[in-house]
């Protein structure tokens, strides 16, 4: 055992689990920069790993950007057989890809596939660890999601993995809607997060013009947010996406209701968090809208709001697709602000529906792992807990707005104050991991005060 010779206790390398043999590995890995092997990106995302769990977010993404370094060297130089299949089949003629390199011996085919399929893992867990530490922090960026749409998805020992057209069409049975021929479920898992990530990745740039957008200059008539051509087109397709993949899930095997308790599996509250996190962060304009809108237009926002109320309509924006809104959700989510219902703009009602939505899968993102009873083993600590955070000061806001209690059911009020107790619990329970995370539960007291005082 050793002491700190100034406050004579026991110091981190005795105290930490597993710290002594980081620092062991971390010497060994020192020696070894510039090392541009596979098997380099892999130890130094290992290292990433490592210092997330202890809310080191700064020094885990040091390592994310050393393997970041590697895996694009790798990629460069095998480009052309880790590309993914050309979307029109038609294509495949004049498609420039190579399942190995024409010069390679044939007793070494087989073991190059293998290093390929794993250079696609790594590559692709690398995108989730970075962009899950940008979502939080401000950090430079290392350019590794550049090759997004030029690195296919790993393969599986049974092929590759289920995606959206391939899955909807198997056959489902069992309790939890297998598929017949189960994959297993750590991978479908691991193919899920890859594909909210790519989601979650590319919603910023369509999003960058409204953030700058000043709410008190919101046009009045327009009844949603004031997005470029682009995001009025990209925005519903990322949630036709959203939604498709939870047709989809029950074949997956991973399919829940909105109402279920948080799962006591660990892979599982992590997906759902995920997916609430996802629809969270694309129908938020829509709240944010709904929150800075033109006086003028509050009167036709309200009595859309009572429109949906009066519909007995299901309120939860994933199954809209279950809802009499026409022959399909596009139909709602691309209608033209002249169209109309019962004399009210679509765009209004679509408006306070995924506004609506917005609040309450803030509210299943968050409470997500509050099944999972003992430490909270996940790939990046800081950024989870400071999501929720954020989550948390959105809904405090939404519930002491004078407009929103206005609209009758329209803020869960009465869900967010056991939600900020929660949170600042676990915020106080991570802050010695990560001493950000004690400011959030100073700030979440505050606002748990303010609207306890609210309330009274």
């Amino acid at each position: 055992m050793r002491y700190s010779p100034v406050t004579e206790e026991l110091m981190n390398l005795d105290v930490i689990p597993g710290l002594h043999y980081y620092a062991y590995a971390s010497e060994i890995l020192g020696t070894m920069h510039g090392g541009h092997e596979l098997y380099h990106a892999q130890a130094f995302l290992l290292a990433s790993l490592y210092m997330n769990q202890l809310g080191r977010g700064l020094e885990s993404y040091s390592w994310i950007n050393a393997a970041a370094w590697v895996i694009r060297f790798n990629l460069k130089i095998n480009h052309l057989c880790v590309k993914p299949d050309p979307p029109d089949h038609s294509e495949w003629r004049d498609y420039d890809r190579q399942e190995h390199p024409d010069n390679l011996p044939p007793g070494e085919v087989a073991e190059f596939k293998i290093k390929m399929n794993l250079l696609k893992f790594v590559y692709w867990s690398a995108v989730q660890l970075e962009s899950d530490i940008l979502a939080e922090l401000p950090l430079p960026i290392s350019h590794i999601t550049l090759w997004e749409d030029r690195v296919a998805y790993p393969k599986y020992i049974n092929g590759s993995l289920p995606d959206l057209n391939e899955v909807q069409d198997q056959p489902v049975s069992g309790e939890m809607g297998q598929v017949d021929n189960q994959h297993d479920i750590t991978i479908v898992l691991f193919l899920a997060q890859i594909q909210f990530r790519k989601i979650l990745n590319q919603v910023p740039m369509y999003l960058s013009t409204l953030w700058d957008h000043p709410p008190d200059s919101f046009p009045a008539g327009v009844y949603e947010p004031p997005f470029g051509r682009e995001a009025s087109t990209g925005i519903p397709s990322f949630l036709n996406w959203l939604y498709n993949w939870r047709n989809v899930s029950k074949a997956m095997g991973v399919d829940w209701d909105d109402n279920d308790d948080p799962s006591l599996d660990l892979n599982i509250a992590r997906l759902r968090a995920k997916y609430y996190g996802a629809e969270t962060i694309i129908t938020r304009p829509y709240l944010h809208y709904v929150y800075h809108c033109p006086g003028a237009d509050q009167d036709v926002l309200k009595r859309a709001w009572t429109y949906i109320r009066s519909s007995k309509e299901s309120l939860t924006a994933s199954k809209l697709r279950e809802a009499d809104w026409g022959n399909s959700l596009e139909d709602l989510l691309e209608s033209d602000p002249t169209q109309s219902r019962d004399g009210i703009s679509t765009k209004a009602i679509r408006s306070m529906l995924l506004s609506h939505a917005c609040m309450w899968s803030s509210i299943r993102s968050t409470k997500a792992f509050n099944g999972i009873r003992t430490r909270l083993k996940v790939t990046n600590i800081f950024g989870t807990i400071h999501a929720q955070f954020g989550n948390c000061l959105v809904l405090a806001q939404c519930c002491e707005s004078v407009w929103f209690k206005d609209l009758d059911g329209f803020a869960p009020i009465h869900e967010v104050p056991k939600l900020l107790e929660e949170t600042m619990h676990k915020c106080k329970t991570y802050s010695n991991l990560a001493p950000a995370l004690g400011k959030d539960y100073q700030v979440l007291h505050k606002a748990l005060y303010s609207i306890r005082g609210l309330q009274r």
